[in-house]
C-alpha cells in the first residue's frame, strides 16, 4: 500500500488543468486535473490535497489518487454573505434605506453575471470585458459579487495584482459606504 501525503497546491493554471504541489517535506510535486477523486470543484493555489506520490516517465514526484480538502465556502465569500446580511439587518432596524441594500444586491448579482461571461469567453477565445471594468463594478457595490464569482466560479482567482486591487475596491466602498451612514446619521434620517 502506497504512503499518502499531505500538500498545498502552490501553482494552477485552470485553463490547461495542471500546477505543482508542495509536499510535507517542502518539495515541488506535479498534479493533475484527472487524477482528482472528486469533480465537484476544481482546484486553486492555497487548496490543501492528499495524494500517493509517484515518479512521472523522467524521475520526477508526480501526484496520483488526489483528494482535494475543504469545503463550498471560503473566507471571502463568507466575509461577502456576512456583509450583505449585515446590510440586510441595518435596512430593517432602518440604519439604512431598503432601496440601498437592493442596491448592493443588484450590483452582486450584476458582478456575478459579468464574471461568469467572462469566464465563458476565456474559454471560447471570444472578446473579454477588461479588468478595469470588472474592478469597477466591485467600486460600485459589486464587490460581494465579485468574491463570490471568484471563489464559485473560480475566475480571477490566482492573478494576485488583480487580488488586491478587488479588495482595495472592496475596502474603498466599504469606506464610503460608512462615512455615507455616518454623515446621515449626523444630518438627518433615511425618510
Amino acid at each position: 500500500m502506497s504512503t499518502r501525503h499531505k500538500g498545498k497546491i502552490i501553482e494552477w493554471q485552470d485553463e490547461r488543468g495542471f500546477g505543482f504541489a508542495e509536499n510535507n517535506k517542502g518539495s515541488k510535486v506535479f498534479v493533475h486535473i484527472k487524477q482528482f477523486s472528486s469533480k465537484r470543484r476544481r482546484p486553486r493555489i492555497g487548496d490543501t490535497i492528499s495524494f500517493e506520490q509517484v515518479p512521472d516517465q523522467r524521475g520526477k514526484p508526480s501526484a496520483m489518487r488526489i483528494n482535494l480538502h475543504g469545503g463550498w465556502i471560503s473566507f471571502s465569500v463568507l466575509f461577502a454573505i456576512t456583509f450583505l446580511a449585515t446590510l440586510a439587518g441595518a435596512a430593517v432596524l432602518r440604519y439604512l434605506p431598503d432601496w440601498m441594500v437592493g442596491l448592493y444586491l443588484l450590483m452582486s448579482l450584476f458582478t456575478f453575471i459579468s464574471y461568469a461571461r467572462d469566464k465563458s469567453a476565456a474559454k471560447l477565445g471570444h472578446w473579454r470585458l477588461s479588468e478595469m471594468s470588472l474592478q469597477l463594478q466591485a467600486l460600485i457595490g459589486g464587490w460581494p459579487g465579485a468574491l463570490i464569482a471568484r471563489h464559485w466560479l473560480r475566475h480571477k482567482s490566482s492573478k494576485t495584482s488583480f487580488s488586491v486591487v478587488l479588495y482595495l475596491m472592496a475596502l474603498m466602498n466599504i469606506c464610503g459606504l460608512v462615512a455615507l451612514v455616518y454623515w446621515q446619521s449626523i444630518h438627518s434620517s433615511w425618510n
